[in-house]
């Protein structure tokens, strides 16, 4: 756990213990008006642990699986490397995490892909089958003007490098199916959302005791282990921590 987060966490704890103390003193006046806690906030407290478990699990697991079969995952056959900036998303290589891999200036790798090479494939060929006289220069697409051997030839390059990355990507699925990564990662990101429900769920409830501060203490707690991209892509989770100081400051004031 992050250092910056104990120790905000430690301040927490200090001022749930302050809101005790306080709600504890003896009360003349004001003892029949002792606060109790919100009924809604204690019902839904139930789920919190099972969701936060099944949040760490999924984590792990994903984990362990990116540990056990990233040394596995194939390299990029130097052949079907493309040496510019990437274009496409469907040409950018990945690592098995889903990080885009990098070439030698640290630029994500472009990649030539089955799709995209069977396309200029069915191109040429389809080019070639047009009546033209003998010898005379066409073009392709983007490619620069040639004759019908030139092309020919051509051809037979784009067949060879369609048979390198039909290997490599076939290399990439026996990996994705063995390791089981897609159903991991649903995983994760069904437990996230669900983590992400059940903490928004109790830090939307107004806490009238040091009970209540704790349950929404332990919320944050567990939503500090959540994915940093859950975390970020969740709207509301900004707002908790403020709406926690602002509730552990009115229970702790003096009444």
């Amino acid at each position: 756990m992050p250092k910056g987060y104990e120790i905000s966490r430690r301040s927490l704890l200090t001022g749930i213990a302050l809101a005790s103390a306080a709600m504890a003193m003896p009360m003349q006046a004001e003892a029949a008006q002792v606060a109790t806690e919100n009924p809604a906030l204690l019902a839904k407290v139930s789920t919190l642990s099972a969701v936060a478990i099944e949040a760490t699990a999924a984590n792990a697991d994903l984990a362990a699986c990116i540990a056990e079969w990233s040394p596995r995952w194939p390299s990029v056959p130097d052949a079907i490397k493309i040496n510019r900036p990437v274009w496409r998303e469907d040409e950018e290589a990945h690592l098995f995490d889903g990080s885009p891999a990098l070439g030698n200036d640290d630029r994500p790798l472009a990649v030539l892909t089955t799709a995209a090479l069977d396309s200029d494939i069915a191109a040429i060929a389809k080019a070639m089958r047009r009546a033209r006289p003998a010898g005379k220069p066409f073009r392709v697409l983007y490619r620069d003007l040639r004759t019908a051997d030139e092309w020919a030839v051509e051809l037979e390059q784009l067949r060879d490098l369609r048979a390198i990355a039909s290997k490599y990507e076939a290399a990439q699925a026996r990996i994705v199916k063995v390791s089981c990564i897609d159903g991991r990662r649903a995983r994760r990101t069904a437990a996230q959302a669900t983590l992400a429900d059940a903490v928004s769920d109790i830090m939307s409830e107004r806490p009238e005791t040091a009970d209540g501060l704790i349950i929404q203490a332990q919320a944050l707690q567990a939503w500090g282990q959540a994915d940093p991209w859950a975390k970020a892509m969740h709207a509301l989770s900004s707002d908790w921590s403020h709406r926690f100081a602002t509730s552990l400051l009115r229970i702790a004031s003096p009444l």
